[in-house]
């Protein structure tokens, strides 16, 4: 490993190195946070002007990173064979990592992330393990105090060490670390006690080192003049804070994601503070000049051989209070008028549609009206529904970046956390469950990949994406549940829609039966009761189904016990003829048909007549 005096000598140089880089980002820092001044002419009595235009660089900031973060990747993991046991820890997996997120909020702390990348074309993520809560933290680093390892961009791998150097007063490290004051034989002496110290925090793929890395002022009653280090560290101020910690990953723990761009880290949006800082100063200008010309300077012209005099106790009466100015020796009284030239204002507006341009903000999505489709600005921002070539940018170089983070986060569970039982929630899409894993056990590798549905595009463009894609049947509808970020659980989801469905169908039924009289009004009522108490109606239906089915099965038991009524409790002309005894009926009772015809009766005489009248033809 690494000793202490190497490392500090390592990160010298990567100060010296990142000097004029961190100078660019810092000007980038300063006009998103607003805090710059522009110059303006030194008038007594000019109060200070605000900032009068669209703050700009933030909203570019702000706009990109806040889009590019509004959607979630998907990480993959895979399973090492087809065994169902192996399938299961490869779920487990994804669901540690996705666990690991939802306990760091990387939800909340991936929008910072994003806005690094898009203000400096670079970010930090720093992975450590959390030896009190049991568990793995993951933080974003600001760019501005990260010194990763010089490379070139395009070799797209981890840093093998970084180095984050942060300032602090010696009052507050002579406090938090006692050693470092001069009375305990450190170097920060108690005067001026207020000048600050680097602090060094190295990480590599074998140790992490917290150091005094050296004053911000070399010079200085500071500094004790008669410290001395031991060993090899020679006489300067400067010493190791902790003994070093080995790391047992073997990996940085640092990433730091890079854009693979022809301008360099940290430069790409200041082309356009000139343009923002031009346009500040023409508008502080323009409304100076449009007070002038509200509130225009007054002069007199004193009559001969007099001196002008302000009658009213010297002092100019303000028009707007009413009182009257009473002047003496006095011949005329003007005023300066002063017109603003109107082309400065289309000077303004020109400005700040060329920064809006250059910086990907959308014009009409900026506060102006929306105009003809005809004009080609208007065309522009429709296009501006479609994916964004900045944004896939961003998106596409966080799936080349993510999945090094996540090796770090598998790599600290099983290393630093092997064979303890750890439970979480997963954090997984659609599971609200906890995961509960051995990380020895199941951590088997390291292998993720991390890919979004639609790169470039935000929320509201996924979902047109995703939409035009299912209406052309590119895609079916369990595809578009699963990719769409709004969607925790495709299953459940479409679980829900289909009993939305089928009660639609149920209440459209029930409808058409009622219109068509197939429903009784009383059973109408009586569901509109059930329901009206707060009776789901599936359950109304099936409760008024079962009471009218029970009532049927009473009609036609009872029926039944009066057909099957004792046969001696009527006799007699009570009975009915049904009940006689069989030799008391006649002859074509018993037989159960009509009565043999009589010769010489009627009907005899009938058939002998139909039978003589069809021989005779």
């Amino acid at each position: 490993m690494r000793s202490f005096e190497e490392i500090r000598a390592l990160a010298i140089d990567l100060q010296r190195r990142r000097s004029n880089v961190l100078k660019y980002m810092m000007e980038i820092k300063r006009h998103y946070e607003a805090d710059w001044v522009v110059p303006l002419p030194d008038v007594k009595g000019e109060p200070d002007q605000a900032q009068f235009i669209p703050s700009l660089i933030t909203d570019t900031v702000d706009g990109l990173g806040m889009r590019a973060a509004s959607i979630s990747p998907t990480t993959f993991c895979p399973s090492l064979s087809l065994h169902q046991t192996a399938q299961d820890r490869a779920m487990t997996r994804r669901k540690v990592i996705h666990g690991t997120y939802h306990r760091n909020h990387w939800k909340v702390k991936r929008r910072r992330y994003y806005r690094h990348l898009t203000a400096y074309d670079t970010a930090g993520v720093f992975i450590e393990p959390d030896f009190k809560n049991e568990g793995v933290l993951m933080n974003v680093r600001d760019p501005l105090y990260t010194y990763p390892e010089p490379m070139s961009a395009e070799l797209v791998r981890p840093p093998e060490y970084v180095a984050f150097i942060t300032r602090h007063s010696g009052a507050a490290l002579r406090k938090k670390f006692p050693k470092v004051a001069e009375e305990n034989g450190g170097p920060i002496a108690a005067q001026d006690a207020q000048e600050e110290w680097d602090i060094l925090e190295w990480v590599d793929t074998e140790q992490t080192v917290f150091g005094l890395l050296g004053p911000k002022q070399i010079e200085g009653k500071h500094i004790a003049t008669g410290w001395t280090s031991d060993g090899d560290l020679g006489a300067g101020p400067w010493m190791p804070l902790t003994q070093p910690v080995r790391n047992l990953t073997g990996m940085c723990p640092a990433i730091i994601p890079q854009e693979i761009s022809l301008h360099s880290v940290g430069t790409r949006l200041n082309a356009l503070l000139g343009n923002v800082e031009m346009q500040t100063r023409l508008m502080a200008l323009e409304v100076m000049a449009q007070q002038k010309a509200i509130f225009p300077d007054m002069f007199v012209i004193g009559a001969e051989h007099q001196q002008p005099v302000i009658l009213n106790g010297g002092k100019w009466q303000d028009g707007r209070s009413g009182d009257m100015n009473l002047l003496a020796g006095v011949q005329q009284v003007g005023q300066i008028s002063q017109t603003p030239d109107v082309r400065t204002q289309a000077m303004i507006d020109r400005l700040e549609r060329n920064t809006r341009v250059s910086s990907g903000l959308n014009p009409q999505m900026g506060g102006e009206s929306f105009g003809s489709l005809r004009t080609g600005r208007a065309l522009d921002a429709m296009m501006s529904s479609s994916v964004d070539p900045r944004i896939q940018e961003l998106h596409e170089v966080t799936e080349t970046w993510m999945p090094h983070i996540n090796e770090v986060i598998l790599a600290t569970w099983k290393e630093w956390f092997g064979p303890k039982q750890i439970s979480m929630y997963s954090g997984w899409k659609g599971d609200k469950g906890l995961v509960k894993f051995t990380p020895q056990n199941d951590i088997d590798t390291y292998e993720n990949t991390v890919e979004y549905s639609v790169p470039g595009a935000d929320t509201i463009q996924q979902t047109q994406v995703l939409g035009s894609m299912l209406g052309a049947e590119a895609i079916s509808l369990d595809t578009f549940r699963t990719q769409h970020p709004w969607i925790d659980d495709a299953e459940a989801e479409k679980d829900s829609v289909t009993q939305e469905q089928l009660f639609k169908a149920m209440v459209a039924a029930i409808q058409e039966q009622i219109a068509s009289g197939q429903m009784p009004i009383a059973i109408v009522a009586k569901l509109y009761e059930k329901v009206r108490e707060g009776t789901a109606l599936p359950e109304a239906l099936v409760e008024i189904d079962e009471e009218i089915k029970a009532e049927q099965a009473a009609a036609a038991e009872a029926a039944q016990q009066e057909a099957m009524a004792d046969p001696m409790a009527q006799m007699g002309l009570a009975a009915g003829p049904g009940a006689a005894a069989p030799a008391a009926l006649p002859p074509e009772m018993m037989q159960g048909g009509p009565p043999p015809l009589q010769p010489g009766s009627p009907q005899m005489d009938m058939e002998a007549m139909l039978a003589s009248a069809l021989g005779a033809q």
